[in-house]
């Protein structure tokens, strides 16, 4: 796992029974409160969590398979990577043009939503995988601090430098 700032480490403690929260459950300033501790999402951690991204898209090696075309981009590509993800399949049946028709459908409906996804054949079909959100009325601390580390993981592994040295690096230039 990757190395997390002194402020995402707090914000894990804050967290610890932050799954037990509800969309419902809003605590000032855009931060979702658990209803059992009072801890909150930490958008000083969210916020790093976008830095980290923004950092890998600007170092993103030119030479690897998956070429972002913006942080965002980088961002959906990285969520689905860690298993953050929603999956579609469309079956193949056996009629090939009606399934060529659905996918063709399907592909263009996301795009006219202007969500990300990435299309992976696969052996019954084609698996549409988007990312899940990571807002704070989705997702609680907890299960953010666990993203958070799988996404660092993968940046780190991807780039291979650590996240806090690509950090301090992305700001240097900035």
């Amino acid at each position: 796992m990757g190395r997390i700032s002194q402020a995402a480490k707090a914000s894990e403690a804050e967290g610890e029974h932050a799954d037990r929260q509800t969309p419902s459950q809003k605590a000032g300033s855009g931060r979702v409160a658990c209803p059992t501790c009072g801890g909150k999402r930490s958008s000083e951690d969210h916020r790093r969590f976008f830095g980290l991204i923004a950092a890998a898209f600007k170092h993103w090696p030119e030479a690897h398979e998956f070429q972002p075309d913006s942080a965002e981009h980088l961002r959906a590509w990285l969520l689905c990577k860690a298993k953050h993800r929603n999956v579609a399949l469309i079956g193949r049946g056996d009629d090939e043009a009606e399934f060529a028709n659905a996918v063709a459908l399907t592909v263009a409906a996301l795009r006219q939503l202007k969500e990300y996804h990435f299309d992976v054949p696969v052996s019954s079909g084609v698996a549409l995988v988007s990312p899940k959100s990571i807002s704070y009325s989705d997702v609680s601390q907890k299960q953010f601090n666990a993203i958070r580390d799988d996404v660092t993981a993968i940046i780190e592994a991807e780039l291979g430098v650590s996240a806090d040295r690509l950090l301090k690096e992305h700001e240097g230039e900035v």
